[in-house]
């Protein structure tokens, strides 16, 4: 338990520092919000799932936008959190590219992505996730309920993309609360 706090613990921090990294053109990676999701199975598979994480995004310098006002944006989404999985905690970490697609003045945006995400134990009664590497995506519908409150409701897949004997996979339709700066 104490390696998986400590994973958790050295992601958000992670999160807080990275912002502050250049890229060699000179180009910040500012934070652009963090959030909270929970999620539970879309009860797909025979075992019960349960999501609780925070995570972070930061800027890139790559997005594009169009005259009619469509946007595409290009950031970085730092995740830990928890799997609980028949009754079992399995910790994770996860980080990697997540797409917003979105139109000005419009309340609406689509997001996707996918990280490589670390599982601290991976295995659980009646449940073997296949080993501690994994992949994790996800796709979400975000509503912007405010200027900077976002709610969001987000459909995510965990799994090893058969690199291991087992691979169940873990799938979760969560709920967004997130702040954008």
């Amino acid at each position: 338990m104490l390696r998986a706090s400590g994973c958790l613990v050295a992601c958000l921090s992670a999160a807080v520092l990275v912002p502050s990294a250049y890229a060699e053109d000179e180009t910040t990676f500012d934070l652009l919000g963090l959030g909270a999701r929970y999620g539970i199975s879309d009860y797909s598979n025979s075992h019960e799932e349960e999501l609780m994480a925070v995570y972070a995004n930061l800027s890139t310098p790559w997005n594009w936008s169009w005259d009619s006002g469509w946007h595409f944006n290009t950031e970085i989404m730092s995740m830990g959190g928890i799997y609980e999985i028949n009754g079992h905690d399995m910790w994770h970490v996860a980080i990697g590219p997540n797409f917003r697609w979105f139109k000005d003045d419009f309340p609406l945006h689509l997001q996707f992505g996918i990280a490589p995400t670390y599982l601290d134990s991976p295995e659980a009664p009646h449940f073997d996730a296949g080993g501690e590497l994994h992949f994790t995506s996800h796709l979400g519908v975000v509503f912007e309920a405010h200027r900077n409150w976002h709610l969001g409701l987000t459909f995510q897949h965990t799994s090893n993309a058969d690199t291991n004997k087992y691979n169940p996979g873990i799938d979760v339709l969560s709920i967004d609360v997130s702040y954008r700066f």
